[in-house]
């Protein structure tokens, strides 16, 4: 071929083809043998001729390193206690860390809880209980029959039926005590339902969450409708009338 050349290794005397601007004396196992050695070499001389004493940025510790590298902490152990921050978990009380590029404020990256059952125990703030009742399954259909869509996005996938007033405070599974929600969205309302319950829960603060989640609903389904005449009127029209 044009563009390759025959080569023969100086060490060990292979013949092969290789590319015409492959300049390389020895092939790839004997420059692998060689170059071993004299890597190391070739670094630690870099390394004396060129090392600067640092201070470590987490423990303060000195330690040699090369201007080109750029290090800043003496191990990987510090660095890794550096970019993390402690956090005590809300739930049991037990400190542990979160690296700082995972906190974002809305969700649990916000490291305020340690687990997942940590987690689960501050929604429901009791032992959670299985089950809504014997004939949940069957309300759960009819409001999903009643509202497909969740009430605050207006989605059709992965829906979930929500207590309005929580289960755990009083076992009302009537529709007017339901709401259909996206897991997106069920999860926060469920944190921010959470929240408002730890500064007192009663007669007013149901009141505004039923409406607020009432208000989102029928707002949505006024979205919902003019998005179905937007897409259903041009077909209307090419029907014949009369």
């Amino acid at each position: 071929m044009p563009y390759t050349r025959i080569r023969t290794c100086i060490t060990c005397g292979l013949v092969e083809t290789v590319r015409k601007d492959n300049i390389a004396l020895r092939c790839k196992p004997c420059a692998a043998k060689e170059c071993g050695p004299r890597g190391a070499l070739t670094r630690k001389k870099h390394t004396d001729g060129h090392a600067l004493i640092v201070s470590c940025q987490h423990c303060r510790t000195k330690f040699r390193t090369v201007p080109s590298t750029g290090r800043r902490y003496c191990s990987v152990t510090c660095s890794r206690l550096a970019r993390s921050v402690e956090r005590v978990c809300e739930t049991c009380h037990t400190a542990f860390r979160v690296p700082r590029s995972k906190l974002s404020g809305k969700t649990n990256s916000s490291a305020r809880f340690c687990s997942r059952p940590c987690y689960e125990r501050h929604l429901c703030r009791t032992d959670r209980k299985t089950g809504r009742g014997s004939q949940w399954a069957k309300v759960r259909k009819e409001a999903l029959r009643l509202t497909p869509y969740c009430w605050l996005c207006g989605t059709t996938k992965r829906l979930q039926v929500h207590h309005i007033i929580p289960w755990r405070l009083t076992f009302d599974n009537r529709q007017p005590n339901l709401a259909v929600l996206c897991t997106r969205h069920h999860k926060v309302v469920e944190m921010a339902l959470v929240e408002t319950e730890k500064f007192g829960f009663g007669p007013v603060e149901r009141f505004a969450w039923r409406s607020m989640l009432a208000e989102r609903r029928d707002a949505t389904r006024m979205m919902l409708l003019e998005v179905w005449r937007e897409l259903e009127g041009p077909r209307m029209g090419d029907r014949p009338t009369g």
